[in-house]
């Protein structure tokens, strides 16, 4: 048995791909290419143990799994957006809720955040939403907030919904992924901010996180040229906002932006060479899988899921 832990995520990875194709044969073809993951992982010779079968047969269950699950988490969101579209939404919106993270600069003067266990004010009392709430400002400086804190915003609302013209971006698969069901445009800071009387763990790290990042952006901005810096940042703390916009546009042109990413294949590549950057300071070499649980940590507390 050739890394049966591996198989079984990568079947589940296969069934949640399937149910996000919607295909109506997707059973089928899992089960045809859950066959391949089967052959791919097991020695011929010895393909046809009773104990190979029974793994197969488990291979199927966990795709089934991954694949009904992907299909429950859908419906359910679907059936948030539909229970957004027919509130009557004021204007201007008032939103409050807590700052899942520190306010991340996209481009230019444009900030976002994303709040967690958001309220709707329609005019008499606050309304639970099903999901959270991004908030979109446009300021010239950070807006102020820390994650944590209870925090109230006004501006015009924007739903999560279809295309409206043939070629705009579905916003609903990204609102899918981030759990959003609308999105907040403000030209200002949060109205008020209240500072917890007890912060979890998970926010303490997350401050921690923008504090170091913080003192990292400042020390790129006062030794390197503002080009670079923006770069730096981007290929080091996925915050493309501080990137110049015509160097951008060259990336994206050369098709070089991806490399500003921080995604699934550059901390791959990123964990390969690790074990060679030890040795350049005396450490002998450690295996790879030694070093995957604890990289995998640290890209989760640097960077977090928004970028991975």
């Amino acid at each position: 048995m050739r890394r049966p832990l591996v198989n079984l995520c990568l079947a589940f990875m296969i069934g949640i791909l399937l149910a996000e194709m919607g295909l109506p044969d997707s059973l089928a073809l899992a089960a045809g290419l859950l066959l391949a993951l089967y052959v791919l992982g097991f020695s011929l010779p010895h393909s046809t143990h009773p104990k190979n079968w029974l793994f197969a047969v488990l291979l199927a269950l966990v795709a089934l799994l991954g694949n009904l699950r992907m299909g429950w988490i859908t419906s359910e969101y679907t059936h948030d957006l539909e229970v957004m579209a027919g509130k009557e939404i004021p204007h201007p919106a008032i939103v409050s809720g807590i700052l899942a993270e520190e306010f991340t600069r996209t481009a230019g003067n444009h900030w976002s955040t994303r709040l967690k266990d958001p309220a709707l004010w329609d005019g008499t009392h606050w309304c639970v939403l099903p999901g959270g709430v991004e908030i979109l400002a446009i300021t010239q400086t950070q807006p102020l907030g820390k994650p944590g804190q209870w925090v109230e915003f006004s501006g015009k609302w924007k739903a999560v919904d279809a295309p409206g013209i043939p070629g705009e971006i579905d916003s609903r698969h990204w609102g899918l992924s981030r759990n959003i069901v609308g999105m907040i445009y403000s030209s200002h800071s949060p109205r008020r901010c209240i500072e917890p009387s007890v912060l979890s763990f998970a926010d303490q790290l997350r401050r921690l996180r923008s504090t170091w990042r913080s003192h990292i952006r400042g020390w790129m901005f006062e030794r390197l040229p503002h080009d670079a810096a923006g770069l730096t940042l981007a290929m080091t703390t996925g915050e493309r906002g501080f990137m110049d916009s015509r160097m951008r546009q060259d990336l994206l042109t050369s098709g070089l932006l991806h490399l500003t990413a921080i995604s699934g294949l550059n901390v791959t590549i990123a964990l390969l060479v690790l074990p060679m950057f030890l040795k350049v300071f005396g450490i002998p070499g450690i295996p790879v899988h030694w070093l995957a649980f604890p990289w995998l940590c640290f890209c989760f507390f640097w960077w977090g899921t928004r970028s991975l």
